[in-house]
């Protein structure tokens, strides 16, 4: 099997998941041998991973947004508007895009 078998999403997939097991490599290796972990130390590493993890779920919604057909949106300016929104609100636009999708795809649109 080769990489060129796998969707676009999938390949964002792979290559996010292998950053994130990089981050925690990374964190294994810079924590101190045969010393007790301080509380310190642990949200020094804890606040970077919390950030990774919305950076891919933004990453992973905003790809979806721009996948779309202009189809699925129900106004010819909706997906501009949704991209401006993407960027303009980076902390609640995934939330609030997965949030439409969700909706619009129970009703069937």
């Amino acid at each position: 099997m080769s990489l060129e078998s796998f969707s676009v999403r999938r390949r964002l997939g792979l290559a996010l998941l292998l950053g994130f097991a990089l981050l925690i490599l990374m964190i294994a290796n810079s924590l101190p041998r045969n010393q007790p972990v301080q509380l310190s130390q642990i949200i020094a590493w804890f606040i970077p991973l919390v950030g990774f993890v919305w950076l891919v779920f933004w990453l992973v919604h905003f790809v979806d947004l721009m996948a779309s057909p202009p189809q699925r949106f129900p106004g010819p300016h909706d997906k501009p508007i949704w991209a401006a929104v993407f960027i303009l609100l980076v902390p609640l636009a995934p939330f609030a895009f997965w949030l439409w999708k969700q909706a619009t795809d129970r009703r069937g649109e």
